[in-house]
C-alpha cells in the first residue's frame, strides 16, 4: 500500500476530516470559523480541503458550517481538538445530511478499529 492512501486512511477516522472529504464529495462548500468570541470567518464558503483543514485545526476548537450547491446550509459541526478522533466532532446539527455522514463515519470508524 502507498504511503498516501495510508495517510489518508488515517485521516478519513478523525472525525472532521471525514466530515470535510464527505461534504466535499457531495458538491458542498464549507465555512470555518471560531465561535462566538471571533466574529470574522476563518475561510468563508471554501471547497479547498487543505484550506479547510488549516483553518479547521487553527485553534483548540472551531465549527464547520456546510452548504450545498445553491448556497443553502446543509449542516454545522463543532470540533473540539483533545478529543478522541472519532469524538473530535463533539456536535452537530441533526438533519438527514449530517445523519448520514455520520452513519457512515461511524461504521467506517468501528471497521477499522485495532
Amino acid at each position: 500500500m502507498e504511503t498516501s492512501a495510508i495517510k489518508e486512511a488515517v485521516e478519513m477516522r478523525r472525525a472532521h476530516l471525514n466530515l470535510i472529504k464527505y461534504a466535499l464529495n457531495k458538491g458542498c462548500s464549507i465555512t470555518v470559523d471560531y465561535g462566538a468570541y471571533d466574529d470574522e470567518d476563518a475561510c468563508t464558503k471554501s471547497k479547498d480541503y487543505k484550506e479547510i483543514k488549516e483553518h479547521a485545526e487553527a485553534c483548540d476548537e472551531s465549527y464547520l458550517h456546510i452548504y450545498d450547491a445553491e448556497g443553502k446550509k446543509k449542516g454545522w459541526a463543532w470540533v473540539i481538538f483533545g478529543n478522541e478522533d472519532n469524538e473530535l466532532v463533539s456536535d452537530y446539527s441533526y438533519n438527514p445530511f449530517m445523519e448520514d455522514w455520520w452513519q457512515q463515519f461511524d461504521k467506517m470508524y468501528e471497521e477499522t478499529s485495532w
